[in-house]
């Protein structure tokens, strides 16, 4: 009887993987699902505690969101002095030779070779950052460049230390801190600079609201994931405090995450915004309002699953009415 060869660690990754593989060899990098497809996979090795897999595994589907290319130089050979090489391949390669390290990801060059692309995406990353820098801040002042430059080392160490390194922040309890700061307060007021050169103080106001909603999203995978964490030490809140008082944070979130926008148009409302915009802003706030009533702690992981989406759907829609009420105030 041939000997099976497990390279993640459970059967469902290992199907998983195969059927991406497959995915990608017929469709290329543009395959139908294929984002979807990662996500899920990454969400297996998070059950495996692999966080070397998880970071590559977030770093490919965000580069494939963001460029619908995969131009990541990942393979390189010797020349006769031992210096190293680039093989110019195209996406569809570069993606398979990708997928087909995590068949043996435990093997010491694999994990290696691993490294090598979480380095290089995260220093393409990088330098595209640079650019649309560039492109925003043609007329600003060396220190505002610097500042700007320092953010973005800053989000992509984050991003990294998340998960990968000898102690990741992101298995203690750490990582709601870090969405708030980098989803809600930088990534929107340092967008709101970008595009105005002014920076105001209510702003921080929606930066605030985004960064709370973004950490209710979170918080739901938390409570989803609460067994397997337990049994794996992923110390995030939930496990810290409990399943109960992990819903009670959780609602805690959701409500204390619109009053920061109630609050930034009361105060436009006294300084003469329409009735109109302030009335459509309202209809963002029903459908978290309900998921209040919704969630409670008897709810099942299958039950919490659809409420991650319903959360974030729920969070774009209220953004989206607050830019809208912005527009026509």
């Amino acid at each position: 009887m041939p000997i099976k060869i497990e390279y993640m660690k459970t059967g469902l990754a290992n199907q998983k993987l195969d059927a991406i593989i497959a995915n990608v060899e017929k469709n290329g990098v543009t395959a139908t699902n294929l984002v979807e497809d990662l996500k899920a996979l990454r969400e297996m090795a998070l059950l495996e505690q692999d966080p070397l897999v998880v970071k590559l595994l977030r770093l490919t589907y965000e580069f494939l969101t963001e460029n619908e290319c995969f131009d990541v130089q990942a393979q390189y050979d010797e020349d006769e002095e031992g210096n190293e090489y680039p093989i110019e391949i195209d996406d569809k390669e570069n993606l398979l030779y990708l997928l087909n390290l995590l068949k043996n990801a435990d093997h010491k060059i694999n994990r290696e070779e691993m490294k090598k692309v979480v380095v290089l995406t995260a220093t393409l990353s990088f330098f595209m950052g640079v650019g649309l820098l560039a492109y925003s801040l043609q007329d600003a002042s060396w220190d505002i460049w610097m500042k700007f430059l320092g953010l973005g080392v800053a989000c992509i160490a984050a991003a990294i230390a998340y998960t990968v390194g000898k102690r990741p922040y992101g298995y203690m309890g750490l990582g709601d801190l870090s969405v708030f700061l980098f989803f809600g307060l930088v990534g929107t007021m340092g967008s709101y600079f970008l595009q105005t050169k002014t920076l105001p103080w209510h702003i921080a106001l929606p930066a605030a609201g985004c960064g709370l909603l973004s950490v209710a999203v979170l918080n739901l995978n938390n409570l989803r994931d609460l067994e397997n964490d337990k049994r794996t030490g992923k110390y995030s809140i939930p496990v810290r405090i409990g399943k109960t008082f992990g819903f009670y944070y959780q609602k805690a979130l959701l409500f204390i995450g619109i009053l920061p926008f109630a609050s930034y148009h009361l105060i436009a409302f006294q300084v003469g915004a329409s009735t109109t915009s302030n009335m459509l802003i309202l209809l963002g706030y029903y459908p978290i309002i309900i998921m209040l009533r919704e969630l409670n702690p008897n709810m099942t992981p299958a039950e919490i699953d659809p409420y991650l989406k319903k959360t974030a759907l729920r969070t774009l829609l209220l953004i989206l009415l607050f830019g809208i009420s912005e527009i026509i105030q």
